[in-house]
């Protein structure tokens, strides 16, 4: 029986066509020279048998010729990629740390910051909510980061409280709220 879908010829008997899985049992039926059927395998032929049925299928069919189940082995899963290597950064030459009123603190490799240090930036009233050693900043392999130190009224970087944290990278631009008093602006100094 000729496959009206993908023009295969298909033994008489098939239910389903050999090349597109087409049900050929409620095909319409095309007027088509009658064609010799293929011998059905034997011992020696190629064949493969259905994973659903059973059913010996000539080695070359895509479906089934019984059921009409892909003959066509499940596609390998594809290994994901390794992750991508972790970007490095240039090294900078040094970050400030924007004081209220204006005024630039250098910070190297390491900076602790407490209410004796921005006690002279800032009103006396905010610098009470400042602990001795509030925060710190550092700088590894040219990246700046902020650590609480364990203050009494907390550090929030951009908003977002980072007490008990750890270090928190910093970004030219960032927001660092010490105490919910003092608002500190950290730029990278090329």
């Amino acid at each position: 029986m000729k496959c009206p879908q993908c023009g295969k010829d298909n033994p008489a008997d098939n239910k389903f066509c050999d090349n597109c899985g087409l049900d050929l049992s409620t095909a319409p039926a095309t007027p088509a020279q009658p064609a010799p059927a293929p011998p059905k395998p034997t011992a020696g032929t190629a064949q493969v048998n259905c994973p659903s049925c059973q059913h010996p299928n000539p080695a070359d069919s895509t479906f089934c010729e019984q059921c009409g189940a892909s003959l066509q082995p499940a596609a390998q899963a594809t290994p994901a990629p390794p992750p991508a290597a972790p970007q490095v950064q240039a090294p900078t030459t040094g970050g400030i740390l924007v004081l209220p009123d204006g005024t630039e603190l250098a910070v190297g490799k390491n900076k602790t910051l407490g209410r004796v240090d921005l006690a002279k930036f800032a009103a006396p009233a905010e610098t009470m909510w400042v602990s001795r050693q509030h925060l710190a900043v550092s700088e590894d392999n040219g990246v700046f980061y902020v650590q609480d130190e364990k203050s009494t009224n907390g550090t929030k970087l951009n908003g977002v409280e980072i007490k008990q944290q750890g270090r928190q990278q910093l970004k030219d631009g960032d927001e660092i709220l010490v105490g919910d008093a003092v608002k500190l602006i950290f730029k990278i100094k090329a």
